[in-house]
């Protein structure tokens, strides 16, 4: 800190950028300096410049994990509204922050007004789409929680946040989304549902689960394939024949 403040007092303008268009405020936040980040607030540093992604630093401090950059610079009033070049808005990254970190910054913006926890990003992907892909449980389940959640979101792909945590291999994160309310037969832009993709992934574990969630064997793809054509492993197609033909009498 004193460094920094030697440099202002002898003529260092708090709003120079570097080649990142990121200024010393950025930088602060980004490495959790609460105290840098507030001298160079009273000294006059613009909290709503971007750098060449998009992000204010408020965004850097929430994608870093920083709770108490956060906290600090929204009470002087930085917004939360910003969306980067990628589209993502703070909660996207705040989503994307493993561990109790991510979860931390994540349950506080939820606090705040304004913030949109069905906002797609460039690729469609909501924050809870990007808690998946992080595998915060956490976090995962503050967004589920949270009011107007939309679990079944579809990114441009088709894929929901469930369709991700299968991909992924995410049991947990599966069940999760399962007793959250998650439709276990929905099915992507080329058709494709969990238990296809969990399938083809030769994972019996998720989809077992997604079975005794529901999961209808007989969707197709677009192609005509279904669990069973592209299972190979013996034990999964063998269940799979058995609720195959457990749904086939129940219907």
């Amino acid at each position: 800190l004193e460094t920094i403040q030697r440099l202002v007092f002898r003529g260092t303008n708090v709003n120079d950028r570097d080649a990142s268009g990121r200024t010393g405020l950025h930088i602060a936040s980004g490495a959790g300096s609460v105290a840098i980040a507030r001298f160079l607030l009273t000294e006059g540093c613009n909290a709503d410049v971007k750098d060449i992604e998009g992000l204010t630093a408020v965004d850097v401090a929430a994608q870093s994990g920083h709770l108490d950059v956060v906290q600090e610079l929204i009470s002087r009033g930085s917004s939360v509204d910003n969306v980067s070049v990628n589209g993502r808005t703070i909660l996207h990254l705040a989503a994307s922050v493993s561990g109790v970190d991510g979860a931390g910054v994540l349950e506080y913006l939820l606090l705040q007004q304004h913030v949109n926890i069905n906002a797609a990003d460039s690729e469609g992907c909501t924050p809870l789409h990007r808690a998946v892909c992080t595998d915060s449980f956490a976090s995962i389940a503050l967004l589920l929680a949270a009011d107007g959640v939309q679990v079944d979101a579809r990114d441009h792909n088709g894929a929901t946040p469930l369709m991700v945590a299968v991909e992924c291999g995410h049991t947990d994160i599966t069940v999760q989304l399962v007793e959250a309310g998650a439709d276990v037969n929905v099915q992507n832009i080329t058709g494709e549902s969990p238990v296809f993709k969990a399938s083809a992934l030769e994972n019996a574990d998720l989809v077992r689960l997604l079975l005794q969630h529901g999961a209808r064997v007989d969707v197709s793809t677009h192609d005509g394939e279904t669990p069973l054509t592209v299972a190979t492993s013996e034990n999964i197609r063998s269940m799979l024949q058995l609720y195959h033909n457990s749904q086939q009498y129940n219907d």
